[in-house]
């Protein structure tokens, strides 16, 4: 967990402590009898419904559950891997770094929806649905199983109620932030994956709780993913990826693998249905990820914008203005300077990628304005978008211009690089005693 915080943040502490928190709250019960029959009117019955769920909840079993779970040692524990990175990374920053990843990166995007990553309640079941491909046609009957098998206590049962207190916790919790990312939920789907492999087990030997029934719906649905795969990516591809248009074409494989798997499920051949599905899995994401994923990079067109960057040489100032993308100032080896703008804009920019960032003794840069930015650096660059260049343009001094521009990778605008020509910069900054000559720009 300590390993995680310094990777993800506190999620990868509070997570999965709630995951066994909620475990051991349920499984600590005290036995109370057998669960008396909801009778009486439906307010009645819910009333004795709601007691029943908050029951794991009650204050005393809520305290004695976290005291046994030595919550105390195991933050200690947690601590002492991830606080000495903190503490440098604050004093570096002067707490400036401190104050953006815990309050904005990690509360605010629990409050607020954060570049545009927003979505419904049901966000996350129809993300696992779709990012579990083929194995989400096994999810429903997997579940049916995992509560019944509780629910009859059988041997197996405190194993299936881990699982689906794992996957309740995530995706209950994520549901409830306001920024939504289909990896928030990756973590569960190991838990989905014990869950599905479980039904697998038991459905070969003729032991599953579910009918055969949702396998066959699941697999006719999974033939159907196939042609509106290849229709998506052929609509989104020709939009963002031109000349690309052919990668829907791997969906396909789902469609012939779901359509052998249904003979085989007709035939009650299950063991060898087992196997095409996997086999289905295993070629449909190797395509997908070992060789689709590498034609869509192919489209990133940030190294051009640094390679424009770099022949300026290695004194130039960075800024930008509106969104940009966080990577680029990784590229870009140099920090990127946040820029605001000196009239009002009558659709000002909300955030930027860029910010905060850190002069190089450590201490936080605060937003420039652009007029003040471009009179006191004259090989300073700007890279925006059109959109906001068009807001800007009139406000930019004579001698700034587009040095260029490069299509925004899977969105229908343009990254615009601006400042002044080489031959201008040159003559402008070149002190006394400067032989070098300005790298020629194309």
């Amino acid at each position: 967990m300590g390993v995680g915080i310094l990777a993800k943040g506190p999620v990868a502490f509070l997570l999965p402590t709630a995951v066994i928190g909620m475990f051991l709250l349920i499984v600590r019960l005290p036995d109370q009898g057998p669960t008396p029959a909801p009778t009486g009117t439906l307010r009645d019955r819910l009333i004795l419904r709601g007691r029943l769920l908050l029951r794991p909840f009650a204050p005393a079993h809520f305290a004695r559950t976290c005291w046994s779970m030595h919550l105390l040692t195991g933050t200690a524990v947690v601590l002492a891997v991830s606080l000495p990175w903190f503490v440098q990374v604050g004093m570096r920053t002067h707490g400036a770094w401190l104050q953006g990843f815990f309050l904005e990166e990690n509360i605010g995007r629990a409050l607020r929806p954060m570049e545009n990553h927003g979505g419904p309640p049901f966000y996350y079941i129809l993300a696992v649905a779709i990012g579990f491909l083929p194995w989400s046609i096994l999810l429903v009957p997997a579940l049916i199983g995992a509560v019944t098998r509780i629910r009859r206590q059988e041997g197996s049962s405190l194993a299936y109620l881990f699982l689906l207190c794992w996957v309740g916790v995530y995706i209950g919790l994520f549901s409830l932030a306001r920024t939504k990312l289909p990896s928030y939920v990756t973590p569960t789907y190991p838990a989905f994956a014990l869950l599905s492999a479980a039904f697998l087990y038991h459905w070969q030997r003729g032991r599953a709780v579910a009918s055969t029934r949702w396998l066959r719906g699941g697999l006719s649905g999974l033939m159907v993913v196939g042609p509106l795969g290849l229709a998506a990516v052929y609509l989104a591809a020709g939009r963002f990826l031109p000349g690309d248009q052919w990668l829907g074409l791997i969906f396909l494989i789902i469609t012939a693998g779901a359509g052998i798997c249904l003979g085989l499920v007709n035939q009650g051949r299950r063991s060898a249905a087992a196997v095409t599905l996997a086999v289905t899995a295993g070629v449909f994401h190797t395509a997908l990820f070992g060789f689709a994923s590498l034609r869509v990079d192919r489209h990133q067109q940030n190294h051009v914008l640094i390679e424009a960057v770099e022949r300026h040489g290695g004194g130039v100032r960075l800024g930008a203005y509106g969104s940009v993308e966080p990577s680029l100032v990784f590229y870009a080896g140099r920090p990127i300077v946040k820029l605001t703008r000196s009239s009002p804009s009558p659709n000002p920019p909300t955030r930027s990628g860029a910010s905060p960032t850190w002069a190089p003794d450590g201490r936080p840069m605060q937003p420039v304005d652009m007029a003040s930015f471009l009179a006191s650096h004259h090989d300073a660059l700007i890279v925006t978008n059109d959109r906001y260049h068009q807001q800007i343009v009139a406000d930019l001094p004579s001698d700034i211009g587009v040095l260029a521009t490069v299509p925004y990778f899977l969105k229908k605008r343009q990254l615009v690089l601006l400042g002044r020509p080489p031959r201008n910069r040159s003559a402008i900054s070149r002190r006394p005693g400067d032989q070098r000559p300005s790298p020629p720009y194309r």
